[in-house]
């Protein structure tokens, strides 16, 4: 009997590289298969196959048995059910599983040969095997359309910005309040903005997501051209160059649209800082130089932040993506909607001191100056490529 064992030793080797080689052939014939079984059977014939490979042996078995289940009529499971067996180290269950098999595939020389010199090493008749004593499913093996797992993303995006908070500055410049000025300054701005992103998603759809954005960065003009009282003019030319920034958590929903589609709904929240730089720039006429004016008017540059005040941002958006295998691309389009955030200079001007709120004066008449807040809200559209590190569909 020992020497039984010792040959039969020496045959699992080849037998259990033949096995192998079998379980490859098949899961290459898998388009194959598509032609007879259900594609609720086949999803979950994929995933255990995935398990397997992985050498999760009870999600395997789990995945298998509801293939099983979904079509009692693809018994060539029980073939890599015993094969998963074997590899747990369960040879009692193993040999069952190929009994069934070789039940509907008798001709099967190689894997009967294998089932024979397994039952020859355990003792074990053939006939006698009872079924394995079942798997308690610790997770199930598939919930949803999607394989759980990370991506990581990256996008280039647009924001039409309003101007409205830089306009406020100038509300009063106007010909019926300062007589003789006239005034051009920013509408509506397009911004552009960065976005580094990563995701985990469930099986059921549910996405968590992390985002760094770095936008909406602005740059704003104004002119303001206005007399100096003596018969000169003075042209004023004021660039605004607004970056914001901003940490933001943003679930979703995946759906699935046919093979290669995904469709996203996304809420982002977040906080939102921003940094500020106003530049003035003065030029005169002939008759403002003669006036002296240059020695009364001199060029600055404000830098101030939002440090120790922060904004907060809520976006919305939806996301459609196109899978190219593992890669995708997509388009988003939402608004972003950023909560008024308070400015405090940065660094000492002229007439300021760093730690104070920006502030401007509302009117001609003000006696002291308004505090002013930074807002970019607008609609947002961008490009983004993602890299899912497996495969998003089950199937």
């Amino acid at each position: 009997m020992a020497a039984d064992r010792n040959t039969a030793a020496t045959r699992f080797k080849t037998l259990r590289l033949g096995a192998s080689l079998a379980s490859i052939v098949g899961f290459l014939a898998l388009p194959a298969l598509a032609r007879a079984y259900s594609r609720e059977s086949l999803a979950d014939y994929r995933a255990a196959k995935r398990f397997q490979a992985a050498k999760e042996w009870r999600q395997a078995v789990l995945a298998y048995d509801a293939a099983l289940t979904a079509d009692p009529s693809f018994v060539g499971i029980n073939k890599d059910l015993g094969a998963v067996y074997y590899e747990m180290g369960d040879h009692k269950g193993a040999l069952y599983y190929y009994d069934r098999y070789l039940a509907a595939y008798p001709k099967d020389g190689v894997t009967r040969t294998f089932a024979d010199s397994l039952g020859v090493a355990d003792e074990v008749a053939l006939p006698s095997i009872s079924g394995p004593a079942p798997l308690t499913a610790e997770v199930s093996p598939r919930s949803g359309p999607f394989n759980p797992g990370f991506d990581i993303r990256g996008s280039v995006m647009g924001i039409m910005a309003s101007g409205a908070d830089v306009a406020e500055f100038y509300d009063w410049y106007s010909p019926s309040i300062y007589a003789g000025s006239t005034y051009t300054g920013p509408g509506s701005v397009l911004a552009q903005g960065f976005e580094l992103g990563g995701d985990y998603g469930n099986a059921d759809g549910l996405v968590y997501g992390l985002d760094l954005l770095y936008g909406p960065l602005r740059k704003d003009n104004a002119t303001i051209v206005f007399p100096d009282g003596s018969g000169g003019t003075v042209t004023e030319k004021d660039t605004y160059n607004i970056d914001q920034f901003a940490v933001m958590v943003t679930p979703g929903w995946r759906f699935r649209l046919g093979k290669s589609f995904v469709l996203e709904p996304r809420l982002g929240l977040g906080i939102m800082n921003a940094t500020w730089a106003y530049s003035q720039n003065y030029t005169f006429d002939r008759a403002a130089v003669a006036n002296g004016d240059p020695s009364y008017y001199t060029n600055t540059t404000y830098n101030a932040s939002s440090g120790r005040d922060p904004g907060y941002a809520v976006w919305p958006e939806l996301r459609a993506e196109y899978l190219f295998g593992r890669f995708g691309l997509g388009l988003s389009v939402g608004y972003l909607l950023n909560t008024d955030t308070e400015m405090r200079y940065s660094s000492s001007a002229p007439g300021v001191n760093v730690g104070n709120p920006v502030g401007y004066d509302p009117s001609p008449t003000a006696t002291s100056a308004s505090i002013w807040y930074l807002n970019s809200s607008g609609f947002s559209a961008s490009i983004y490529c993602v890299w899912h590190f497996q495969p998003l569909f089950q199937d």
